[in-house]
Parts: structure tokens; C-alpha cells; sequence
């Protein structure tokens, strides 16, 4: 299992636990429904990541679970610019649907936007420069255009290699792609379950949050330079 895929798995494993610690709390609620299933998940994880073997590459579902927090970030962000500029709301629209296409769809907008294509005329150039200023003086970081047409790429570079292969390992790594779309659909579900439940009570509120909160695998990390060499005296 990669990093990507285990960061998931942790979580489900946390919103797990904290789920039935806390079940009373949302006993009225279908909670335990989602609870059940997502523990179903973990155990059908477990046996997927335990065959996986040669198929190691990153499932779909987990780089498209990655290209879909890259566009949550630009498309909340240009709903900031938008205050000022309403045509980031014209631009930079959220995907349509929730579903793959949708994704793949709004992220290619987004880039056909941001990224300087050979037949862009020099005012279109200039305008796509000042966009990618005015999104990274939000706070997005530098790359982020770069990092958004990586992330779009990896998923047609894995569709590619899913198709290529035929083997167990690789059939346990689309099992696990699978099985984490699965599992974020239920932290999902869950995630507006809990909000509702605790919006009145501030420390279970923020226990929830720290339980199903996703940390994001770095990556794009410049190497970390070389020690420097020791100076010898003559």
C-alpha cells in the first residue's frame, strides 16, 4: 500500500475508533450504518493490501482523492478573488459533479486558465501570470499550477498501467482503490453526521476533527541539499 492510500487507511481507522467510543452520541442518527460499513472496509483493506505484492503503484481512486483537494484549494480560493474580480467565479468553477468525469473535467478547466499553452497570444501569457500571482498571494504555494498538472497526469499514467498489467498485485491495488473511495464516502457521511451532532459542543466538535483530519503525503519536495564540505587547513 502506498503512502497515499495508507494516510487514508489511517483515517478511516481513526473515525473509526472515535465512532464507537462515541456511538451513543449518534445512536439516533444512521452513524452506525457507516460505522459497520467502514469497519467492513478496514477488514477488506487489510486483505487487499496484504495480497497486493508487485502491484504497488498507486491506485486511481487515491490520485484522484489527491487532484480533488488541488481543486477544493483553487476553486475556495477564487471564490476569495471572486470578491473582488467575479470572473475567478466564471473561471475556476468546482466540478459539476461528483463523480471521475466531473473531476477530470474541472481540472482541465482550471489549467486550460493557469498553464501557458504554444498558441497563447502574449496578452493571454500576461493574464495567466497575474492569475497564478493573485491565487499564490492567498497563500497557494508557488508550484501550485505545476502541482495540479502533475497530479492530472499521474491518474492517466495509472489508468495506463492498470491497463498494461494483469496480475494478482495489480488486481489488489484497484481492490484498494475501490475500497478507499468506499471508505471516504463513509467519513464523509460521517463527518456531516458528527458536525450536526456536536455544533453545540465545542471539545467533542474538535476531537471529531482531529480524529478524521487527512494529512496530506508531502511531495514535490526539493532534495535536501548536501552537507557542507569541511574546510582543511594547509
Amino acid at each position: 500500500m502506498d503512502d497515499y492510500s495508507f494516510a487514508r487507511y489511517d483515517k478511516f481507522g481513526r473515525v473509526l475508533a472515535f465512532g464507537q467510543k462515541n456511538l451513543t452520541d449518534v445512536s439516533a442518527t444512521d452513524a452506525p450504518a457507516h460505522l459497520t460499513k467502514l469497519g467492513n472496509i478496514l477488514a477488506d483493506l487489510d486483505k487487499a493490501k496484504a495480497g497486493q505484492g508487485g502491484g504497488s503503484a498507486t491506485p486511481v481512486g487515491v490520485l484522484r482523492d489527491v487532484l480533488r483537494l488541488d481543486v477544493q484549494n483553487i476553486t475556495r480560493t477564487a471564490r476569495a478573488l471572486a470578491q473582488d474580480d467575479p470572473n475567478y467565479n466564471v473561471l475556476f468553477r468546482p466540478p459539476e459533479s461528483h463523480n471521475p468525469h466531473g473531476l477530470l473535467t474541472a481540472a482541465d478547466a482550471i489549467l486550460g486558465h493557469l498553464i501557458v499553452a504554444p498558441t497563447d497570444d502574449p496578452a493571454t501569457k500576461t493574464a495567466k501570470a497575474a492569475r497564478i500571482a493573485k491565487f499564490v498571494g492567498k497563500g497557494l504555494p508557488t508550484d501550485f499550477a505545476a502541482r495540479l498538472v502533475a497530479d492530472r497526469s499521474q491518474i492517466d499514467d495509472a489508468h495506463e498501467t492498470e491497463n498494461d498489467a494483469d496480475n494478482d498485485g495489480v488486481e489488489n491495488t484497484a481492490a484498494i482503490s475501490r475500497l478507499v473511495d468506499e471508505g471516504m464516502k463513509e467519513c464523509n457521511s460521517l463527518d456531516a453526521i458528527f458536525h450536526n451532532v456536536y455544533t453545540h459542543n465545542a471539545d467533542k466538535l474538535t476531537a471529531w476533527l482531529s480524529a478524521s483530519h487527512l494529512q496530506r503525503v508531502a511531495k514535490h519536495a526539493a532534495a535536501p541539499a548536501p552537507p557542507p564540505t569541511p574546510k582543511t587547513n594547509p
